[in-house]
């Protein structure tokens, strides 16, 4: 499929998955696993739907597009009673608690504004700020107006962090408040397993 609609990349060394802006197809890479391969196919019709909202892929910086993919295709599946719980915070096939808590450490307790200014991709920092700004109603209810705000501005490429950041200090009242807590909810979080 991947090769009859002109995607020649293939399966890399770091992704299960992939979804293409040209033609707005997500792929799953083969994997044996079947927790690995609904968490890519969540994952990936996440992206699609990200990128069928604004008509391109680059309106909103990584913690909100891959954050968001990771966070919803993070499961639980119930065979017996055909029942998928996404969002879930602490619990497998990806331990991004321990990924985040790791790239914190390292990252020198980075703030949101730093994650979002920064183009790298954090998957455990991009969890943990979408987690956190869902985690209070108040705070989702800005995250939604926000995210609004930045699909009205729809920006592209280069423009996005800037304008996100802009967007994200004008519709979170207090800013440094926001910040703070954020790195409440960091030092906060502990995992319940540990991936050997």
């Amino acid at each position: 499929s991947m090769l009859d609609d002109g995607f020649r990349r293939g399966v890399h060394e770091h992704a299960g998955g992939e979804t293409m802006f040209y033609n707005r197809a997500g792929y799953s890479f083969p994997s044996h696993r079947q927790q690995h391969q609904r968490y890519i196919v969540i994952h990936e019709t996440m992206h699609a739907f990200h990128m069928a909202l604004n008509g391109h892929s680059t309106w909103a910086p990584n913690w909100i597009t891959e954050g968001m993919a990771d966070s919803i295709a993070h499961h639980v599946y119930d065979p017996e009673k055909q029942q998928l719980a996404v969002m879930v915070f602490d619990r497998a096939p990806m331990n991004y608690i321990e990924t985040g808590l790791r790239e914190y450490a390292e990252g020198g307790q980075p703030s949101i504004a730093d994650i979002n200014d920064d183009p790298a991709l954090k998957r455990g920092l991009n969890f943990f700020i979408v987690h956190f700004l869902l985690s209070d109603p108040e705070r989702a209810l800005r995250f939604a107006l926000f995210r609004d705000r930045l699909m009205a501005a729809n920006p592209h490429s280069e423009a996005t962090l800037p304008t996100a950041n802009r967007l994200l200090k004008e519709t979170f009242a207090d800013w440094q408040q926001i910040e703070t807590l954020f790195a409440e909810f960091v030092r906060g979080v502990r995992p319940s397993f540990h991936i050997a």
